[in-house]
């Protein structure tokens, strides 16, 4: 499951088993409790669980766990909340400067956001004005 951050992540399993099972949402192997983020809902058919909004930090991998006299079944879900990326690990070094020009040099930043970064945008701002200005957003 993939979604953006922002965006709600709803879990959805279909259950069957005679004493009806009882049903329990699991993330990074701990228990999700009801709250103002967790949703849970449970039928004798289903299992649901809606968080919202979702986190960057909600990317992993749910179980739903259900139990009743004859056993106990785990499935697991990976979920990928998909965000803009963190900024460049520091330092960022300046290199070979000019007065019209210089170079920079970055490590990729911590958090990816979820995915690969594919470009860069970096901006400038002269010291006696206060608007950032578009260098390029190519790199």
């Amino acid at each position: 499951v993939v979604v953006k951050a922002g965006t709600h992540i709803k879990l959805h399993a279909r259950i069957e088993g005679y004493p009806y099972p009882s049903a329990q949402w699991l993330f990074k192997g701990e228990p999700l409790e009801q709250g103002d983020r967790y949703s849970m809902k449970t039928t004798k058919n289903s299992a649901e669980l809606l968080v919202k909004p979702s986190l960057r930090s909600d990317t992993g991998r749910y179980h739903l766990v259900v139990k009743n006299l004859a056993g106990t079944r785990k499935a697991p879900i990976n979920v990928k909340v998909l965000d803009r990326p963190g900024p460049p690990k520091a330092p960022v070094q300046f290199e070979d400067i000019h007065q019209d020009q210089v170079t920079l040099r970055w490590n990729v930043p911590a958090d990816d956001g979820g995915t690969e970064v594919t470009n860069y945008i970096v901006e400038r701002r002269l010291p006696n004005e206060n608007l950032w200005r578009n260098v390029t957003s190519n790199i």
